[in-house]
C-alpha cells in the first residue's frame, strides 16, 4: 500500500515538473536570429508597428506577436530589434537580430506574450562579437500593445 502512494506521488509530481517545463519560459528571450522569409509574406493584412533607422527596420504584428526585422545598409554589419515587454506577469526583454546581410529583405521571428501587455523596441545595428547594441545607429523607440 506505501509503494502504491510512492509511485502515485511520484507520478503526480512528475506531471507537475513537465507541466513546469512546458510553461512560457523567458529563457528564449534574449539573443536570437531571425528567419529569412519572402518579402511577400510581410504583406499578410496584419496591423503592424514599425520602428526605421538608415541600418534597418523593424516591425512588431500583435497578432500572433511576430517580429519583422530587415538590414537596409550593405555595410554587413547585422541589425536588431531591441525590445521589451511588461504585462500583469511581470517583465521581459531581448533582441532579435539578423546577420544575413540587406539581400534578403524581411525576416521574423514568432515571439509569445502574456495579452494587454506593453511592448517596446527599437532597430539599431549590433556587434554580435560582444552582444552590444550600436547606440548611435539606433532608432525612437516604439510602443506598441500585445
Amino acid at each position: 500500500m506505501r509503494t502504491g502512494r510512492v509511485l502515485a506521488g511520484g507520478l503526480f509530481g512528475a506531471v507537475l515538473a513537465l507541466g513546469v517545463v512546458t510553461a512560457p519560459a523567458t529563457a528564449a528571450d534574449g539573443w536570437q536570429r531571425t528567419a529569412d522569409v519572402s518579402d511577400g509574406s510581410y504583406n499578410n493584412g496584419y496591423a503592424k508597428t514599425c520602428a526605421t533607422t538608415g541600418y534597418g527596420q523593424a516591425c512588431f504584428q500583435g497578432y500572433g506577436e511576430w517580429i519583422w526585422l530587415r538590414d537596409l545598409y550593405t555595410n554587413g554589419e547585422p541589425v536588431a530589434m531591441q525590445w521589451y515587454h511588461e504585462d500583469a506577469d511581470g517583465h521581459r526583454s531581448g533582441h532579435a537580430y539578423w546577420d544575413g546581410g540587406s539581400g534578403a529583405g524581411w525576416t521574423n521571428l514568432n515571439k509569445s506574450f502574456g495579452e494587454y501587455g506593453d511592448f517596446n523596441f527599437r532597430v539599431c545595428e549590433v556587434d554580435l562579437s560582444d552582444d552590444v547594441v550600436i547606440e548611435d545607429t539606433c532608432s525612437p523607440w516604439k510602443w506598441a500593445s500585445t
